[in-house]
């Protein structure tokens, strides 16, 4: 370009005006395109369209999930692990009927302690605990005879405590079970 108007040729304008107008235009009607908030739902989305890899951590939260729209079938292998579980999250109300059963569970192992109690008017306490690796689930007490009575039957620890009175005139044993789960 040797030389260089010093003036605007009609050309030159009608061709910029020309050039703003489709610039805008086409601005303007992307504008117009622009999604509402919450207009997208359900309806719109085609099956298997958001993938976990989509969703931001945590954007899913309980109060956002609809009645019953997660179930055990929709969820993978471990997708909840324990740790994850509030406190009595889990109850027998909310399991399906054979849902958990012993061979789901894993070996239960009873470990009994036995332990003599001496005639009139003693108590003693005693506690059995499980073995490593295993989950105390449950236990037991007994003492015989017609003057003794269980003072106390309570998980303790990974085990089961029991407490007897004693108002016989022989000694008795005081029999405490502890039920394990696993290990």
């Amino acid at each position: 370009m040797k030389h260089v108007r010093k003036r605007f040729s009609y050309a030159n304008v009608m061709s910029s005006i020309a050039v703003f107008l489709a610039l805008g235009g086409a601005a303007a009607v992307a504008s117009s395109h622009v999604l509402p908030g919450n207009s997208v739902g359900p309806r719109q989305l085609q099956p298997r369209a958001v993938k976990t890899g989509y969703i931001d951590r945590n954007a899913v939260r309980v109060g956002k999930i609809g009645l019953e729209a997660v179930r055990a079938g929709k969820l993978s292998k471990n997708a909840v692990p324990t740790n994850r579980l509030r406190d009595n999250a889990v109850t027998s109300g909310k399991l399906a009927g054979n849902a958990v059963t012993a061979s789901k569970l894993g070996p239960v192992t009873t470990v009994v302690g036995t332990f003599a109690v001496a005639s009139a008017t003693k108590v003693a306490d005693q506690t059995v605990q499980c073995p490593s690796g295993s989950v105390a689930v449950g236990g037991g007490v007994q003492i015989p005879g017609d003057q003794t009575a269980v003072q106390q039957s309570i998980k303790f620890e990974n085990g089961w405590r029991g407490g007897a009175l004693n108002n016989d005139a022989a000694a008795r044993t005081l029999t405490v079970q502890a039920y394990c789960l696993g290990g």
